[in-house]
């Protein structure tokens, strides 16, 4: 059981805080799972405020305050099941604003009104949504190339 260390750092040029978990174990961890708390923190906020906008809004607002993960470009090492959690709770964010029940997914109204059930591909490709790893994966290639421009 290690002491996890918070460690703030602030940025004067951007006015910003950011904050990094640090134990003595060297995983992510810890500080993924606190990223888990503050999204699911978020997207209730945004549920329960914004519930009756429409879905343009929601996804402007998804994309302001949940896609906004600058430290996932520095997590490295972490176990696999903390990284199965992170995945499924960003898909569990996405279900819960934008209305979709956990096994009812689509409501069509071809003839009659009959629930279809789809996967999570489905729903993040008729929102336009980018799966987690890729979520992941744009912002480490954006620190590299931000890295790359500044060297």
């Amino acid at each position: 059981m290690g002491v996890c260390v918070i460690l703030w750092a602030v940025l004067p040029e951007i006015k910003a805080m950011m904050m990094m978990m640090i134990n003595d174990v060297l995983n992510d961890d810890a500080d993924i799972k606190r990223e888990i708390k503050n999204l699911f923190a978020r997207t209730n906020m945004l549920t329960n405020r914004f519930r009756k906008c429409s879905v343009k809004v929601k996804l402007l607002l998804f994309e302001s305050y949940c896609m906004s993960l600058y430290d996932v470009s520095l997590w490295k090492y972490s176990s696999v099941a903390v990284s199965n959690k992170f995945r499924s709770s960003y898909n569990k964010c996405i279900k819960k604003l934008f209305g979709y029940a956990r096994n009812q997914t689509m409501l069509c109204f071809e003839i009659k009104p009959v629930h279809i059930t789809c996967s999570m591909s489905e729903i993040l490709i008729n929102l336009s949504l980018p799966y987690c790893s890729q979520l992941a994966y744009s912002v480490l290639s954006t620190l590299f190339s931000e890295l790359q421009h500044d060297c």
